[in-house]
């Protein structure tokens, strides 16, 4: 009962010191779950409130270790039944999930110590939020420890991503048990990724009481210093861990994004030309003299358009073999149409190249390869004597037509759309030499 004991003692110490708290403020605490299933569960206000404690804290001993809420739901524990979240908010049910880092949220601690006897200063070691990921720096001769403390009810798994730019950057991930005992061959090294790219790691958890722990080194070896920073660097953009206990209380959608109904498991988006704060049940449309990108949690003001804001495009060849120039604005249009420059007006139009050796014309847009077993009027259908072979090969340096073996389409990396090239290679005639006798 020592828990009852130090929550009176609140009550009795700050009573006379602020407002009595209102049920607004209160929300659930739990204990650890004991060997028989049970914790006592009781109510405290943020740290940002000021009021004083009431019997609403008083904890209550409950059998709620083997509760479980699905997605887009709570655990009210007024009476143990599982609610929707109201709109405006979501839920992951029996999982965690950190995919925004305002600031370091609290289930993540840091510590930070020195590798060398030599005294220096490791202050600049730490793990900062980055609002899209959680950035890690060590010094020279110092490690930063990011740690989170779990209790699992059920066997699950805990991933999350992580970006490495720099080769020589020690780091690790491990598993212990809250006796801070290394799980059996639940330590890994975390590798190089490359510049902007994020690699998953996904490991089992099983259940029960564990530290995870990811860990940053920068040591003072003549490698590093032949051949890297002084300092190790890491991001961390995702962290995802399933069969926790159910969550007491949703979270609001993070800003630039919106839940409409009740029971979300995840917020939606907020298309581009909107916005939204945290918890917003609709977003904001930008006015006409403003834009925003999607998930957007403000917008910005449309300034002159400049002659960066267009570029030139080139129509498809014509049944007449000719193609022109023109102009469009870049998509999406962020600049004001409406001042600054105008798109200039469409160039007169030319000839389009013929295609590249070893092509003909399929149709106005595209290129073929020339058909061995058929005669072609194309100049670039070249036919070999009777003293010579065909060497194969691939050789384009005219693009009036999309020439064959190449396929386009769009794919998005870290939220940018890109166009991708893909050139699927059957070589064809080129050229022609002379056979051996």
């Amino acid at each position: 009962m020592r828990i009852v004991h130090l929550i009176t003692l609140g009550l009795v110490l700050h009573t006379a010191q602020s407002k009595l708290c209102t049920k607004e403020d209160l929300h659930f605490r739990t204990s650890s779950c004991d060997e028989h299933g049970n914790q006592w569960v009781y109510k405290v206000p943020d740290l940002e409130i000021q009021c004083a404690l009431t019997d609403e804290s008083i904890p209550k001993r409950a059998e709620t270790c083997d509760k479980f809420c699905p997605s887009g739901q709570y655990l009210d524990m007024e009476n143990q039944e599982c609610r929707n979240c109201p709109s405006g908010y979501f839920s992951k049910g029996n999982s965690l999930e950190i995919t925004k880092w305002p600031e370091l949220p609290a289930e993540l601690s840091v510590d930070v110590s020195y590798n060398s006897p030599i005294i220096h200063s490791c202050n600049e070691s730490s793990w900062y939020a980055k609002n899209d990921y959680l950035l890690g720096k060590a010094k020279t001769d110092c490690t930063t420890v990011l740690s989170m403390k779990l209790h699992n009810l059920h066997d699950g798994l805990i991933s999350f991503t992580y970006n490495i730019e720099e080769y020589g950057t020690m780091a690790f991930f491990t598993i212990r048990t809250e006796r801070c005992s290394q799980l059996p061959g639940s330590s890994y090294m975390l590798a190089y990724t490359g510049y902007n790219v994020f690699h998953n790691m996904t490991v089992k958890l099983p259940k029960g009481h564990h530290i995870l722990q990811w860990y940053l080194f920068a040591d003072s070896s003549s490698l590093r210093v032949l051949w890297g920073p002084s300092e190790s660097t890491m991001k961390i953009g995702q962290i995802a861990v399933t069969g926790t206990p159910p969550i007491l209380r949703c979270s609001p959608c993070p800003a630039g994004t919106w839940g409409a109904t009740e029971g979300q498991a995840i917020c939606d988006t907020c298309p581009e030309n909107t916005f939204s704060n945290m918890g917003a049940q609709k977003c904001e449309v930008c006015s006409a003299a403003e834009y925003s990108r999607p998930g957007a949690t403000r917008c910005s003001t449309r300034l002159p358009c400049t002659n960066l804001d267009y570029v030139p495009v080139w129509s498809p060849c014509d049944s007449n073999g000719m193609m022109q120039q023109t102009y469009k604005w870049i998509e999406p249009i962020i600049c004001n149409t409406h001042l600054g420059v105008a798109l200039p007006q469409a160039e007169k139009p030319v000839a389009c190249r013929p295609c590249a050796i070893g092509t003909e014309p399929a149709n106005h847009t595209h290129c073929a390869d020339c058909q061995a077993d058929k005669p072609s009027l194309a100049a670039t259908c070249l036919s070999c004597g009777a003293d010579r072979v065909p060497i194969h090969g691939i050789f384009y340096d005219t693009w009036s037509r999309f020439p064959p073996h190449l396929k386009t389409w769009c794919a998005t990396f870290g939220g940018e759309r890109e166009l991708i090239f893909v050139a699927l290679v059957t070589f064809h005639n080129v050229s022609c030499r002379i056979t051996c006798s």
